[in-house]
């Protein structure tokens, strides 16, 4: 989501830089999953380079510049053992008793580190790496692989439109025709692919 800083932490909102493409990108994709959150760690606070304030105070103003995150998650642990430190699941928990319709299976995890893949698979998600540098990942930036998703969704919906035939009466000439009722989705995705978006 953020322009990374080398050997360095965000530590104001001065210094938060979002990718390019990423506020379109998180607003792409806000309709198409029910949940969209962020698991951070952010071990800058719990080694004293930056205050949790000023860490809820960068998160805060950015869930109001995108307006699709429906939360976010950090662990300020140092140790790695910590449960909530990723790769553990800890923060991905604490997401599920705040949103109990999360279900994992249907989750997808988008990161950009080998730890953010790892915890997508001890969750049980799909897991999607986004890198600019790297050959191995899905997609470079998170605009890419929203824009992929979004025509994927499209065309998913699109093989799932059915034709059903339902008798309708006509009342002019007083006997019963077949009128094709196309059903389409309200949504941009079908309420049944229920999935939650976890970067």
């Amino acid at each position: 989501i953020n322009v990374l800083r080398p050997h360095d932490y965000v530590k104001s909102w001065d210094e938060f830089e979002f990718t390019d493409g990423a506020i379109e990108a998180l607003r792409m994709l806000s309709p198409l999953f029910r949940h969209i959150v962020v698991v951070t760690n952010q071990r800058g606070v719990g080694k004293g380079v930056m205050t949790e304030e000023a860490l809820r105070t960068i998160h805060q103003r950015m869930i109001e510049a995108v307006a699709a995150i429906d939360a976010v998650y950090y662990c300020a642990d140092r140790n790695e053992d910590s449960p909530n430190r990723k790769p553990n699941t800890g923060m991905a928990l604490q997401a599920r008793r705040d949103f109990p319709d999360i279900d994992f299976s249907k989750t997808i995890l988008v990161g950009d580190s080998g730890s953010d893949m790892e915890f997508g698979r001890r969750i049980g998600a799909r897991t999607v790496l986004i890198h600019p540098d790297d050959p191995s990942a899905a997609f470079g930036s998170l605009y890419d692989f929203s824009l992929r998703t979004a025509k994927n969704t499209v065309l998913e919906l699109k093989k799932r439109e059915t034709a059903r035939i339902i008798p309708q009466p006509n009342l002019s000439c007083g006997r019963i025709t077949e009128k094709q009722i196309f059903r389409t989705s309200k949504n941009i995705v079908d309420p049944d692919l229920m999935r939650t978006f976890v970067p």
